[in-house]
């Protein structure tokens, strides 16, 4: 009786080959423009461009050991020009390109896939080191921010940025506010009376200011009104809430 012959066992694809024929199209493409819709150089060219790569680093703060030789883990900050965000800028013909996104562009020879975006691992917008660059989604960008504790941080230098904005006369109270029906001076008066007297005296503190209980807690643990400062002595002032005088805030 003739038995069919056993097939061999099948070996299971690495994890690259499954991502590669899983992705999308736009996956395996390589970013032909900048978001702005600007178009991109050959990235090869570039690299062979002495000149262009020799004016790159010059505008590059490279440490080296005392050997002389450069240290690849400390941060290579921009020194020129940087949008507002502290990511530098470098022209490439007649376009202003992220020098970040350029350093990469010469290290590995090609542009970023036009799904992805680069991460910096050491959190550092002015930084060029390439080896400090990789590529990402924006999940995991997000996700690097939320891991980092950025988010809050980015929140409260758009707060203070807004204060700004306000004492110099370019925004509007009511716009800072963002339609909260408390003044700055209120908010502050709030928090000063809630540390001076305890977590405890929230509710009646909220009660005089006719707000929720939650809400007043909110104000005290700044998570709201986060960039009004306290008002010294608040908790000792016997004027009724909503007719103190705005200190100026």
């Amino acid at each position: 009786m003739n038995h069919a012959p056993t097939p061999p066992a099948l070996r299971r694809p690495s994890p690259a080959i499954v991502a590669f024929f899983q992705a999308r199209p736009d996956d395996l493409v390589e970013n032909q423009t900048t978001a702005a819709g600007q178009p991109l150089p050959d990235a090869a060219a570039l690299r062979r461009d002495r000149i262009f790569v020799a004016r790159l680093w010059a505008k590059v703060a490279r440490p080296r050991y005392a050997s002389g030789r450069l240290s690849y883990r400390a941060c290579w900050e921009w020194s020129a020009a940087s949008d507002e965000k502290g990511y530098g800028r470098i022209k490439v013909a007649r376009y202003s390109y992220a020098a970040h996104r350029v350093a990469f562009a010469l290290r590995f020879g090609r542009w970023p896939l036009a799904s992805k975006m680069i991460l910096h691992s050491c959190d550092n917008p002015k930084c060029v080191n390439p080896w400090h660059l990789r590529e990402g989604t924006a999940a995991e960008n997000q996700a690097d921010i939320d891991a980092r504790g950025r988010r809050n941080i980015k929140k409260r230098a758009n707060a203070e940025a807004g204060v700004e904005r306000w004492r110099g006369g370019r925004i509007s109270e009511a716009c800072l506010r963002g339609g909260s029906d408390l003044t700055p001076a209120q908010a502050a008066t709030i928090r000063a009376r809630i540390e001076a007297e305890g977590e405890g005296s929230a509710l009646l503190v909220a009660l005089d200011f006719e707000i929720s209980e939650e809400r007043a807690k909110a104000i005290a643990a700044r998570r709201s009104w986060a960039w009004v400062p306290s008002i010294a002595g608040a908790a000792s002032s016997s004027a009724s809430p909503r007719i103190q005088d705005d200190p100026g805030f």
